[in-house]
């Protein structure tokens, strides 16, 4: 039995062999598979990119919250009512990040051989014009074309402008709320 510690320093020591090799080949029957890193959300922020090395999968689609703690950000506030102090050190990080901040972040997933395809940056009613292009700022770093999201119809229409002037794809996650007029669904 092996501690998620141990589970992480056995997949590090793998990294340097996977990276000799290239790119992950995880296309099968012409079918590229890969994961979103919110299938990992059990493990730390640092033990994603082991884990989907271990498990043979070549293309991602990174969870801002992931992206961000790999980059360096504070813990994000968590739970139904938010510490506001972490919630003001995370935003004072945020605006705080240059066009430079997730290219680490993506050489930590291409040097492990796995293609950074997507971010997922969730908006909900509540957000900001500023968060949601920084948004759109994270995504141009990570060198992504695409932003996927847990979002609104409403949030859509405020979102468009951004990524017709960013040049990135962006698009809402289906859900089952069919009684909702506003929800993808």
């Amino acid at each position: 039995m092996y501690t998620r510690r141990d589970f992480g320093k056995i997949t590090l020591a793998g990294l340097p062999v996977a990276s000799a090799f290239g790119a992950i080949q995880s296309k099968f029957g012409g079918v590229q598979i890969g994961a979103i890193t919110y299938s990992f959300r059990t493990l730390k922020a640092e033990e994603i990119i082991p884990a989907m090395v271990k498990t043979g999968l070549g293309e991602a689609e990174v969870m801002s919250n992931h992206a961000e703690a790999l980059a360096g950000a504070p813990p994000a506030p968590t739970g139904r009512a938010p510490n506001p102090e972490a919630a003001a050190a995370l935003k004072k990080w945020r605006m705080s990040t240059t066009p430079d901040t997730f290219k680490p972040v993506r050489k930590q997933f291409e040097q492990a051989g796995i293609d950074v395809q997507l971010l997922c940056y969730n908006l909900n009613g509540n957000v900001s014009d500023d968060e949601i292009e920084y948004s759109f700022q994270m995504a141009k770093s990570l060198g992504v074309r695409n932003i996927s999201s847990s979002s609104q119809i409403t949030i859509a229409k405020r979102v468009a402008p951004f990524a017709e002037k960013n040049k990135i794809r962006w698009a809402g996650h289906g859900h089952d709320r069919t009684d909702d007029p506003n929800e993808f669904s």
